[in-house]
């Protein structure tokens, strides 16, 4: 990846243990613009939701390796979550 400005050594180092560690969820997602902020951060996605169509539609064009589940969070369950993600209670 090109950075388009300059990072400092710290930053760099940051962002290379994310890529090891962490993952997100991002909930009320829209069109997936603090989603794309995490992956550039080195986030692993590993679920998104909206109930926007439109908004879904294009978070499903930029990211798509990531499930997306359609639909109001009302009617989202954690185990709805956890079986689109893959991850068990308490990880």
């Amino acid at each position: 990846m090109t950075e388009p400005f300059q990072v400092c050594g710290r930053c760099k180092k940051m962002r290379i243990a994310a890529r090891r560690s962490f993952t997100s969820i991002d909930l009320f997602a829209g069109a997936g613009g603090l989603s794309t902020g995490f992956a550039q951060a080195g986030f692993r996605l590993l679920a998104a939701n909206d109930f926007d169509i439109e908004a879904a539609e294009t978070f499903k064009l930029s990211h798509p390796d990531t499930s997306f589940i359609d639909g109001p969070i009302q009617g989202i369950s954690t185990r709805d979550i956890l079986e689109v993600t893959g991850i068990k209670k308490g990880e």
